[in-house]
């Protein structure tokens, strides 16, 4: 069985390993203490042993995900979602119309805020975060699409690309 490393750094820096259990840390006496200096602890490549009551107070523990890896795949998700979402979305605003699709963008804003409200498993926020490349793929597309059709024939389209642009700056800043 192995200790965790939140065992191992506070049995290397209090002596014995109280600080994995919950109850309170007990009064020593200078016995203890001294056992408890001569005590070594496993640490992956270091050749060290740790006493049965140890490990039993300390087992093992799942390897949890970083938070820097949780982070990039809150990040990198919605961005999957969107090249993969993106040409089926303008083929289906083409089919249904541009305003059903849209309806579905700003439906799933609600949900995807509601979800991060009840949400506790940081594994489940990055599920969520597909709702928000869901949004992207809808808005991405759609609100080029929808200057389009407002400017036909003006040629004013980029103008107005610049002036929507320039507000959801302005909006998200």
């Amino acid at each position: 069985m192995r200790v965790s490393t939140r065992c191992l750094l506070s049995a290397l820096i209090t002596g014995p390993i109280w600080l994995c259990s919950s109850r309170p840390e007990p009064t020593r006496s200078p016995a203890a203490v001294r056992a408890a200096e001569s005590r070594k602890v496993v640490c992956d490549s270091a050749t060290v042993t740790a006493t049965e009551t140890a490990r039993q107070r300390c087992p093992a523990q799942p390897k949890a995900l970083s938070a820097t890896t949780l982070v990039a795949a809150c990040i990198v998700v919605p961005q999957i979602v969107v090249a993969l979402f993106s040409p089926a979305v303008g083929r289906l605003a083409e089919r249904a119309g541009r305003r059903p699709i849209l309806l579905v963008g700003f439906a799933a804003l609600p949900i995807r805020a509601l979800l991060f409200l009840v949400v506790a498993d940081p594994r489940l926020l990055v599920a969520v975060q597909v709702l928000d490349g869901v949004c992207a793929a809808v808005f991405g597309v759609l609100v080029p699409l929808t200057i389009a059709d407002v400017t036909r024939g003006t040629g004013r389209f980029n103008l107005a690309q610049g002036i929507v642009g320039s507000a959801s700056g302005v909006g998200a800043g």
